[in-house]
């Protein structure tokens, strides 16, 4: 159950907005999407560019290019939610042929910049507020009422880019990544937990350890 409404998710993502019917194309982007934010997260590249390149052929049958837009601003959320620093370019050249694809809060949230609430951050809402309050305890309230890992994932990148980086956020980030068993996002977290910790710490040699496992291909 909790896989079907990911996917569902992932096709209202790529489709925005649109009263558009779901065709067949759009759905199966949708699917591929999220194997490919699973893989992200999981620190399996080639695999996620594998399940990215067919979720961008499914999208080249929107003439609108809204959904091929969507796709790659998606792809920019996850790389920033595991800090890898990225311009958004490809969703940048999309728009600009195709100016009504655009989704500037939602591209201004996951780079941390203005945060505000419309139809293209509302799943964000509760995250955004707890941020805007300043209130480390609520933003960690709000990551753990939302249902996917990838949201939760992005959520909290933007929490520490706006300065809210804490070892409950990080403990709380690698209690989620290993239950759902994505590597990558555990070995990004453990990371920041052991840049926050003091040398002498008890825990860092355990965690020193943990990463060097998670590094092994």
């Amino acid at each position: 159950m909790r896989l079907f409404i990911l996917a569902i998710a992932a096709i209202l993502f790529v489709g925005g907005c649109s009263k558009e019917p779901q065709y067949i194309w759009k759905a199966q982007a949708g699917e591929y999407f999220l194997q490919y934010q699973n893989m992200m997260l999981d620190d399996n590249d080639e695999q996620a560019l594998y399940y990215f390149k067919q979720a961008v052929n499914e999208a080249k049958k929107d003439t609108s290019l809204a959904t091929l837009a969507h796709l790659y601003l998606g792809a920019c959320a996850m790389e920033r939610a595991l800090f890898r620093e990225v311009a958004c370019s490809a969703y940048h050249d999309l728009i600009a042929l195709s100016p009504q694809t655009a989704k500037p809060s939602y591209e201004a949230f996951i780079k941390a910049d203005t945060l505000s609430v419309d139809t293209h951050t509302k799943h964000y809402e509760d995250v955004i507020i707890a941020i805007q309050k300043a209130s480390p305890d609520e933003v960690i309230k709000a990551l753990g009422d939302m249902k996917s890992i990838s949201s939760q994932a992005i959520a909290a990148s933007v929490a520490v880019r706006k300065g809210m980086e804490s070892k409950a956020l990080a403990d709380t980030m690698i209690d989620l990544a290993s239950s759902y068993n994505v590597k990558g996002l555990l070995k990004v977290w453990l990371e920041k937990k052991l840049a926050l910790l003091d040398a002498q710490d008890a825990e860092v040699k355990a965690l020193k350890a943990h990463i060097r496992l998670l590094s092994i291909k």
